[in-house]
């Protein structure tokens, strides 16, 4: 008998020892073909599972076929792209290998000994371990903050315990201005720790509890000899006022409360997005669940909260692109329609948070394009057929989603990834061609990844090799997927900040993860798949992405890049000025800016912070009618300084 593929619709169900685990269905199976999918939990039960396949006819329902079949040892099906598959729920023994314990060389004071504890600090970007000790230049009493409107400033603290302290809980007063204006209270964190592989090269493993992982919340149990550091973000808008804000950070134990001063230090100059620079995370995964078929509307409804959330973060940590994933392969609605639901509310989300830069929706999956041994792989790409349905994925997302047709919307397609990998299927570069021919003649605009030169005609390409100005974006992939370095928050800050402001790529884009997909197995935790690190730069939530330094960082080095914007514009102004002092600063400031950006590639933590002020400083020195700080003692960028302990 010979079907009418149009004619019928396909469900599947999946079970384990006879219990359903997952359901599924083709609407309509149309000569595409139809894919299937089984959203599991990652701590699925072992063995062999039952899938059942039944073809019914549309009209009728009446059962056309249907198959039984046995998917064996499923718990070995890999979790994550590339290497053998591995069996995740049976990991191979890894070894706790902490760093060694600092030894204490502070010398505590009485009020030290009173209240049981040091207060200490280092750069928020290098970590602290429970077993970190300060040394005496470490100590604090006292916290400075300076940043301009419109920023982002992450300021930490430690707690060193002398004693058992219990639990330890801190709080901060009303922070007011001089004029009796009133400072934001910042988003407070307590630091705490996650298994992370040390050496993915290394035999046997071994894994260390590292504190990358913020976690909102004002209190900790804190034992003798152990520290705990507290990581507290403050934000200003464009309208809060410049000016000095003091207040207190109040800190409870067992033994009583103490406080340290704190003193906001607001510039009178605001930071604004760079309109020559983009930055962005590929690919975002946050709304792939809206096309689960499994869900109720009000479980999508906050699958679209969750990821709405997720968008103001990206855009608080500066981010200006959006480049979000489709789901693993195509779908169709039952009225036969695609299935975009993932597309329509990523856009929604994107218009609503107010992103400025550009919208790259990635769809290889859909378009059968993927790299083999994926869901959508290329295996399977026909190119009769493909670069159609190409065409009817554009033209619906057109006719039906208004935020396409806005004037200021940028839209990219990007139908494949890293088009020179293969794998064992056919050639991707010829499929790139193919569906990047479509998408041009259908007037739209196309971006695409690449390793290495290619004649490819896209809008935007990522990747190597380094381009002349204005034609390639950068792909920096191993700074934020390739374990160590997705840990390593000063290159980020670096790649991110300056030395991106010096090249000549128009923006960025590295692969990063924040939520479940690409997990190999739990995402908080190293130790259940056999030593693979997860290369998450924030960690799955659902009130948005928990942060970690590393995240934290790509705002650090997006900001280096917007006060060195703010200083750009303001040295062209004073070279330019009718005062010949002042044209003179110009060029002096121009001199100090281009040894900025000639180290840019190489400066440790410390030189950046540097760097930091220095910019400032010279924003301040050429505005000196803008200006008028006499109201403002102790201008500093130093966040802290060791002046006296107020109980």
């Amino acid at each position: 008998m010979e079907l009418q593929p149009e004619r019928v619709r396909v469900t599947a169900k999946l079970t384990y020892n006879g219990a359903k685990i997952a359901t599924d269905n083709i609407p309509e199976l149309d000569y595409y073909g139809g894919n299937l999918n089984f959203y599991l939990p990652f701590n699925i039960q072992p063995g062999d599972y039952r899938l059942n396949i039944t073809v019914l006819k549309r009209s009728s329902r009446t059962v056309v076929a249907s198959q039984d079949f046995t998917i064996e040892n499923i718990e070995t099906i890999s979790c994550r792209e590339g290497g053998a598959p591995e069996n995740w729920m049976h990991p191979q023994p890894i070894v706790l290998d902490n760093p060694p314990a600092e030894k204490l060389t502070a010398i505590p004071s009485q009020i030290d000994k009173k209240r049981g504890y040091i207060l200490w600090h280092r750069n928020p970007f290098k970590y602290i371990y429970p077993n970190s000790a300060p040394k005496q230049s470490d100590t604090i009493h006292r916290i400075t903050v300076q940043l301009a409107k419109n920023e982002y400033e992450p300021v930490t603290f430690s707690v060193y315990a002398l004693a058992d302290i219990g639990n330890i809980e801190l709080n901060i007063s009303e922070l007011v201005g001089e004029s009796n204006t009133t400072f934001a209270p910042p988003k407070m964190y307590t630091v705490r720790t996650v298994p992370r592989i040390k050496d993915t090269n290394a035999s046997p493993k071994k894994y260390e509890l590292r504190p990358r992982l913020l976690k909102k919340g004002n209190h900790a149990i804190l034992e003798a000899g152990k520290s705990q550091r507290f990581w507290l973000t403050f934000h200003t808008t464009r309208n809060t006022p410049a000016g000095i804000y003091s207040g207190k950070i109040f800190i409870k134990t067992h033994s009583g409360q103490a406080s340290m001063p704190i003193r906001i230090n607001v510039l009178p100059f605001t930071l604004i997005e760079r309109p020559d620079k983009e930055y962005g995370f590929m690919m975002t995964y946050v709304f792939q669940e809206m096309t689960a078929l499994d869900l109720s509307d009000e479980e999508r409804k906050q699958v679209y909260q969750n990821g709405l959330k997720y968008y103001r973060s990206f855009k608080a940590h500066g981010l200006t692109t959006i480049c979000p994933h489709s789901p693993f392969s195509f779908r169709r609605l039952p009225s036969g329609a695609p299935d975009l639901r993932d597309l329509e509310a990523s856009l929604t989300a994107f218009v609503k948070v107010g992103f400025s830069g550009r919208f790259i929706y990635y769809c290889g999956h859909l378009v059968q394009s993927a790299k083999p041994g994926w869901a959508g792989s290329s295996l399977s790409f026909d190119d009769k057929r493909h670069p159609i349905l190409m065409k009817e994925i554009i033209s619906y997302a057109r006719r039906h989603f208004p935020e396409m047709n806005q004037p200021d919307l940028d839209f990219y397609w990007m139908p494949v990834d890293e088009a020179q990998d293969n794998g064992d299927g056919p050639d991707r570069m010829k499929i790139a061609y193919s569906l990047l021919n479509t998408v041009r003649k259908m007037n739209g605009k196309t971006a695409i990844t690449v390793w290495g030169a290619t004649r490819l005609k896209t809008n935007i390409k990522l990747g190597d090799p380094k381009p002349t100005a204005g034609a390639h974006w950068q792909y920096p992939n191993k700074l934020t997927t390739v374990p160590d370095a997705v840990d390593d928050a000063a290159s980020i800050r670096r790649q991110f900040g300056l030395a991106h402001i010096k090249s000549d790529y128009i923006g960025m884009l590295p692969w990063t993860f924040q939520t479940s997909e690409n997990a190999a197995g739990n995402p908080y935790t190293d130790q259940d798949n056999n030593g693979r690190a997860e290369v998450m730069i924030a960690y799955p939530g659902t009130d948005g992405p928990i942060p970690t330094p590393e995240y934290e960082a790509v705002r650090e080095g997006i900001d280096d890049g917007r006060y060195a914007y703010l200083l750009e514009t303001i040295i062209k102004k004073a070279k330019i000025d009718t005062d010949p002092k002042q044209r003179s600063l110009g060029r002096q400031a121009e001199k100090v800016y281009q040894g900025i950006l000639t180290h840019s590639e190489i400066t440790s933590l410390e030189e950046m912070d540097k760097n930091r002020k220095r910019m400032t400083d010279w924003i301040l020195k050429l505005t000196p009618d803008a200006f008028s700080f006499s109201a403002m003692p102790d201008l500093t960028f130093n966040r802290y300084t060791n002046n006296s302990f107020a109980n």
